[in-house]
């Protein structure tokens, strides 16, 4: 496909006087602009439409190129791959499951060099085209399997390596555990550890924290990331010699974000005492249910429970 024909100014035009629209209109009208195809223009207008809340700046960005199927979709929104990069420092960084490239995006703006990985690849040329009219220019690409390219790298180390494996089974249906994940990572920590000094992976916010710490052992952090109160992202940073795994949660919202922090050996030995009802009932947020903080957050704030199994609700007085 020839990219560079979605910048003409009068397909853009056409794209946004359409955004309210359904994309599949397009095709039963038979609609074309400029010589693109009713199905392509589609497939932008799509994109285009998911991207306008999640991505502003792919949105905002003339000429951006969507892929067809579910990878915008999938793809970390802004304010999470933005949050994410904030931890990243050094030299390289590898990102072995690269997808639509919003993570490597955000990431190249930390680093002096970026490698990304990708298996497809008509999405890796969707976005190295992409990554170029937004100004990226220290993204090198290559298109192979995860695994594949750490092998081709023997003598190269990176101060950071990032997974987000894919969560669809050969079927198309969502998993979520560990194991059943591509890449496999429980089956090549002992390589990723060969090849970096950390690893930030991302998994499906339906994984049980407690289980992914034991199973990938070397968590020195888990992220809860919740947008608007949704949880939308769980992520772990795995370290050779991690210190007590900190838990840091952060729902995003529209006047800013709210951050709570504890340390996960800690939640067990807290103590949250009880009361009758008084003024007001307390629900943490999203983030902070997810990891789990029932008792450190009512330690924190000095909010009593209405009961033991109340683990959702805390009282405040």
């Amino acid at each position: 496909m020839d990219f560079e024909q979605f910048s003409d100014p009068e397909v853009r035009d056409f794209l946004l006087e359409n955004l309210s629209k359904e994309p599949g209109l397009l095709v039963l009208k038979n609609l074309s602009v400029s010589g693109i195809p009713a199905k392509d223009l589609a497939v932008q207008l799509n994109g285009l439409q998911k991207s306008q809340k999640k991505l502003p700046n792919w949105f905002n960005t003339a000429g951006i190129v969507f892929p067809a199927g579910i990878s915008v979709e999938q793809c970390s929104s802004e304010i999470t791959a933005s949050h994410k990069a904030s931890l990243i420092s050094g030299e390289t960084m590898v990102d072995l499951t690269g997808g639509f490239g919003v993570d490597s995006f955000y990431f190249s703006q930390k680093v002096t060099k970026l490698d990304y990985v990708e298996t497809q690849n008509p999405l890796l040329e969707i976005a190295q085209y992409n990554h170029k009219l937004l100004k990226a220019t220290n993204i090198a690409y290559s298109n192979t399997a995860a695994i594949d390219f750490l092998k081709t790298k023997p003598n190269h180390h990176y101060d950071w390596i990032y997974l987000d494996p894919a969560r669809r089974d050969d079927a198309k249906n969502r998993v979520f555990f560990l194991e059943d994940c591509e890449p496999a990572v429980l089956e090549i920590i002992d390589l990723l550890f060969q090849k970096g000094n950390r690893i930030l992976l991302k998994t499906s916010p339906l994984l049980d924290i407690h289980k992914a710490i034991i199973d990938l052992g070397n968590v020195s952090e888990v992220l809860v990331l919740a947008v608007e109160n949704e949880c939308k992202e769980l992520l772990f940073v795995l370290e050779k010699n991690p210190k007590p795994t900190i838990c840091k949660t952060v729902n995003f919202t529209k006047s800013g974000h709210q951050n709570f922090e504890f340390l996960i050996e800690n939640e067990s030995k807290a103590w949250a005492g009880f009361s009758e009802p008084q003024k007001y009932l307390y629900e943490p947020n999203a983030a902070i249910l997810k990891s789990g903080a029932f008792k450190s957050v009512g330690g924190k704030f000095d909010l009593k429970k209405l009961h033991p199994s109340s683990i959702c609700i805390l009282l405040w007085i």
